[in-house]
């Protein structure tokens, strides 16, 4: 497992297993990596084995990182794009732009060459200029000194404040991550108050967790060897956000935001598991993923 570490494919997933297992540890669990199971019918072989000896409880860990779908790689690939050539001057050039789809390759480069001849034209006039495509690209480019125009070419464009707008997403991250559940449960035999650790980066920026986490549930609530699903992720962010803990139900939800940088935790229970965890079990499994104590 620490080959995995060396090698880019696996590092996330790897550098995510010892984490998990790191925080689990510290709650007084014992784990053995790659175990085999007693079942003579299952052919897959869990991340961990996760046991606490005073009870001699066991369950089974299973790690998974979500990527962006090819869908949401592809706008963003192009978002970045276009805002390279800014970048670029970014000690004195800054821009906002809605791009309402993705162009082709070719259609890119073109647009990539205009915004790089408009750079220009900014640094050395010092006013506003413009990109305008219709039904791909809007842009406007200021001098840093001169953001009054950007502000007004904002407002007349219908460009939020922050001043990047991409592609309307199509991709539901929540039934992404349904699907994601759906398939890696599969790794985890029956038996045990299994836990599953999905790594999403996303579904917690995009969604308010009041909502979703009812989706969510009813997914778990479907599978019988899954006693706890942990959902964990962390992004910058400009906006104002605040630290956050509180309980949906059996379900806990925690938002620690140090520095701009905010990390979400959602650990969801299922009530219909087919071997339930005591108590005992169920509260350090809490406290391994939760940094204050219960609510």
């Amino acid at each position: 497992m620490l080959d995995d570490l060396r090698l880019p494919a696996k590092a996330a997933h790897a550098y995510a297993l010892l984490e998990a297992s790191g925080q689990l540890l510290r709650q007084g669990f014992r784990i053995s990596f790659e175990p085999k199971t007693n079942t003579d019918d299952f052919s897959f072989h869990p991340d961990a084995l996760v046991e606490l000896p005073p009870t001699g409880e066991k369950l089974y860990l299973e790690v998974s990182c979500q990527s962006l779908t090819q869908r949401q790689v592809s706008a963003f690939d192009a978002m970045v794009a276009c805002e390279r050539p800014v970048k670029e001057h970014f000690e004195l050039l800054k821009c906002s732009f809605r791009l309402q789809r993705v162009p082709a390759p070719e259609h890119l480069d073109e647009l990539t060459d205009q915004i790089r001849s408009a750079v220009q034209t900014v640094l050395s006039s010092g006013r506003l200029a413009e990109i305008e495509d219709s039904g791909v690209l809007s842009m406007g480019i200021c001098h840093r000194d001169n953001t009054q125009e950007l502000d007004m070419w904002r407002a007349a464009h219908g460009v939020h404040f922050e001043g990047y707008e991409g592609p309307v997403d199509s991709v539901s991250e929540i039934d992404e991550l349904k699907r994601k559940m759906r398939s890696k449960q599969k790794q985890l035999p029956r038996g045990y108050p299994n836990l599953l650790y999905i790594e999403n980066h996303h579904v917690c920026s995009h969604y308010p967790v009041s909502v979703f986490h009812l989706d969510l549930q009813e997914e778990v609530f479907q599978h019988s060897n899954l006693a706890f699903v942990l959902i964990r992720g962390s992004s910058g962010s400009g906006r104002e956000e605040v630290s956050e803990v509180r309980s949906y139900g059996e379900h806990r939800f925690e938002r620690r935001v140090n520095e701009g940088h905010v990390r979400h935790t959602l650990l969801l229970s299922n009530r219909f598991t087919e071997f339930t965890p005591s108590h005992h079990l169920a509260k350090l499994v809490t406290q391994s993923f939760f940094s204050s104590g219960a609510i």
